[in-house]
């Protein structure tokens, strides 16, 4: 894997590094993906540093915990994403802007307009 590495991140202890994982729903890709980087981060010692969380861009899922699938998958490799409730991800979340990993095309073009519009005067 190319780039720098997580242990040479300096970011202000204030202000973390901030990671949204966004999919469609926020019960399957997303929140799998956060549960994942989370635990790392956790690993590195780097909790204080990096802030991880997942949204989806609708929101007929909010609040309901990860697809059955995505805890199983999630729990075969020894982490839990049981805790995990579904949100919508809010346009003005880009005032700060966290970095974004969508979960597909849909999601990342989503964004974008999403993203133009919380932008706009």
């Amino acid at each position: 894997m190319g780039g720098m590495p997580f242990a040479s991140l300096t970011p202000d202890e204030l202000t973390p590094f901030r990671i949204i994982f966004v999919c469609t729903g926020n019960i399957c890709r997303s929140p799998m993906a956060e549960v994942v980087l989370r635990d790392l981060v956790t690993k590195l010692g780097l909790g204080r540093l990096i802030a991880t969380s997942s949204a989806g861009t609708g929101d007929w899922h909010v609040g309901e915990q990860a697809d059955g699938r995505t805890i199983t998958a999630l729990a075969k490799r020894g982490y839990d994403g049981s805790h995990h409730r579904a949100r919508q991800f809010d346009p003005l979340w880009f005032a700060a802007p966290p970095r974004l990993g969508g979960g597909g095309p849909r999601p990342a073009r989503i964004f974008g307009n999403r993203a133009r519009h919380a932008r706009a005067p």
